[in-house]
């Protein structure tokens, strides 16, 4: 046996599962019930080795749920849940200046200046309780929907931060429950291209 047949034998189930990820993994009762009265939530990706070329942004994505220890609780308890979901491509630090009625700078989209994380984390803090951005788009999210969660580096990046040196990362959340389909911002980083930057 090759080891190109070798490969493809044991990577093809990666793509097939998932496909499979996209349409069955649902934001069930029992999950949405525990991240009611999560404190915290990790998301961790990782890209799909065999992707097709069109899917190349394709990432497992695994969820950490984390309700703390503290005062009437006292341990810790946790839920791991799997999506589908996506790392979308970003850039790193060259600038370009772009010139016309009006000039400014934004970050060069020459191959090399391109930021493409084959992994990464998130984190998002919850806070039960309190009405927090994150924990109130989880909770509008219907029981049953499918999620897919996405990382879009520099979507939220405009001119101003790019001259600072910052990238305005976002990670999104889409919901699908028959024909209703529903977006949102979870959370966004404004960060440099260092070590705190999603997948660096």
């Amino acid at each position: 046996m090759s080891n190109t047949a070798s490969v493809e034998a044991e990577s093809r189930p990666l793509h097939a599962r998932w496909e499979r990820l996209r349409t069955e993994a649902v934001w069930t009762p029992e999950v949405r019930a525990f991240a009611k009265k999560a404190d915290l939530a990790v998301l961790y990706f990782e890209t799909i080795s065999d992707s097709p070329s069109w899917l190349q942004d394709a990432a497992f994505v695994e969820m950490k749920l984390v309700q703390e220890a503290k005062l009437g609780r006292k341990t810790e308890k946790t839920m791991y849940v799997k999506f589908a979901g996506f790392i979308g491509t970003g850039h790193r630090d060259d600038l370009r200046e772009v010139t016309g009625d009006y000039s400014w700078k934004e970050y060069s989209r020459e191959p090399a200046n391109l930021y493409r994380p084959t992994r990464g984390s998130w984190l998002l803090y919850l806070y039960p309780n309190q009405a927090t951005h994150a924990h109130s788009i989880l909770m509008s999210v219907a029981a049953n929907s499918a999620l897919e969660f996405r990382v879009r580096l520099d979507y939220h990046t405009s001119p101003v931060l790019a001259e600072r040196g910052l990238h305005g990362d976002v990670l999104t959340v889409e919901a699908r429950k028959g024909k209703r389909r529903l977006g949102f911002d979870l959370d966004t980083q404004c960060t440099r291209h260092n070590s705190a930057r999603f997948g660096f």
